[in-house]
């Protein structure tokens, strides 16, 4: 008898569990994905337009990130470009002046490669002073 109504409650218990709890927290999770049941007269009802609403958004989305990376990078390339014609300008004025992302070692170590024969970096027949 008593393994009867254990039996039973538990059976109701799992019914309850289903019916009641699962059902609300599939609602839930259904409506925080778009889907609806029908009930609200703003939400798609089919699984169709739902799918067609949210890649709608996607592709808007998607349209705006890559209009803004094509903006970034032709505001880029027209700043280097302005860098460019800005050093061009000075070197035919002969008021050279490094660009600033060209470090003061390089500059050295250049002027050495060129002929001073002199940098410890050099080798073979830049790396020899003759003479």
């Amino acid at each position: 008898m008593r393994y009867f109504i254990f039996s039973t409650n538990m059976q109701d218990l799992i019914d309850k569990t289903h019916a009641v709890h699962y059902e609300l927290y599939r609602r839930t999770k259904l409506e925080d994905m778009g889907f609806s049941d029908g009930s609200g007269d703003k939400q798609p009802h089919s699984l169709q337009e739902t799918y067609e609403l949210r890649r709608q958004e996607y592709m808007k989305n998607i349209q705006g990130r890559e209009e803004q990376m094509r903006q970034s990078f032709v505001n880029k390339v027209k700043e280097k470009e302005a860098e460019l014609k800005q050093a061009e300008q000075e070197v035919r004025d002969g008021d050279f002046r490094p660009l600033p992302h060209v470090s003061r070692d390089f500059l050295i170590c250049n002027f050495f490669l060129s002929g001073c024969g002199l940098c410890p970096h050099a080798s073979g027949e830049f790396g020899s002073k003759s003479g």
